[in-house]
């Protein structure tokens, strides 16, 4: 957030065109937000921005600051749609078209978690609602016309970062 218009890529040299168009879209997504957020970030909620995130959900677990886990929903929100047109047209075969699905229905089980985590309408001004209702929009319209991919894949036991390693063991 504090590196305005850039993006740090942190790659493997087993990384391929799938594990990017993931990353890329990601990073990119947190500029975007950063940049559209700029000036209005103190405006989105009733609390201070910063705020520690467990402070609002009562969760000692829910870690980081308020916007930096808002950017989270941003993220997936123009992830997903992305990822779904690649699912649709075919881009991918073999191990990364199987890999696409898992990240895909990853994400959007993260989507969802960020979506009833952020669900506390008294925690926004009304530039926060307008971007909470985009987001949960946008889950919605992905969800309803991919749920039974998302939910043919088992993701449980994904750590933060996607691993194909982990996903192919359990979804052969």
């Amino acid at each position: 957030i504090q590196a305005h218009n850039m993006i740090f890529l942190n790659a493997h040299d087993e990384n391929d065109e799938v594990f990017f168009l993931d990353h890329i879209l990601h990073e990119g997504a947190h500029v975007i937000f950063n940049t559209l957020t700029y000036d209005s970030k103190i405006e989105l909620f009733t609390v201070p921005f910063k705020t520690n995130l467990a402070t609002i959900t009562k969760d000692a677990s829910d870690h980081g600051e308020l916007y930096g886990r808002f950017h989270g929903m941003f993220t997936q929100s123009n992830i997903n749609p992305c990822v779904e047109t690649c699912i649709d047209k075919k881009v991918f075969t073999g191990k990364q078209h199987h890999e696409l699905l898992g990240r895909f229905s990853s994400n959007m089980k993260r989507f969802k978690s960020g979506i009833e985590k952020f669900n506390i309408p008294e925690l926004y001004n009304d530039e926060g609602k307008k971007w909470y209702t985009f987001f949960s929009k946008r889950y919605d319209d992905l969800y309803n016309r991919n749920s039974e991919l998302i939910n043919s894949f088992d993701v449980s036991n994904q750590p933060y970062v996607f691993s194909y390693e982990i996903f192919k063991e359990g979804n052969k």
